[in-house]
């Protein structure tokens, strides 16, 4: 995953120099990328089922299934991490660190995060 954190970081922790990755990965991959989708979207605009859809057009409906499959596996880790990251955003607005999750207990973090993810 890309988001504007990695942009954040990436200028806090190297300075100006970044910038070159910046155009780098905006030449080699996310136009690139773009214009993928953009093709593929316009080529099926009656699927409703995306990437699977796509790759189920072009290949066999297994290798969709896969591409499906990992879709969702990628996104597992990213989920898992949302309701720590939104406690310890709360952790430094209420208490001036982000020391919330050190400091309780582990049952009440992963109450919290239960609790989160039914919202």
């Amino acid at each position: 995953m890309w988001g504007l954190n990695n942009v954040i970081n990436n200028f806090a922790n190297q300075g100006l120099t970044v910038i070159v990755s910046w155009i780098l990965i905006m030449a080699l991959y996310f136009v690139p990328y773009t214009l993928m989708v953009g093709q593929l979207g316009s080529a099926f605009q009656n699927s409703g089922g995306g990437v699977s859809s796509w790759v189920k057009y072009l290949s066999t409906n297994k290798l969709a299934y896969f591409a499906a499959w990992t879709y969702w596996v990628v996104h597992v880790p990213y989920l898992a991490q949302k309701p720590q990251i939104i406690m310890v955003s709360l952790s430094w607005l209420f208490k001036g660190n982000g020391s919330f999750i050190n400091q309780t207990s582990p049952f009440v973090v992963q109450g919290l995060s239960l609790a989160d993810c039914k919202k």
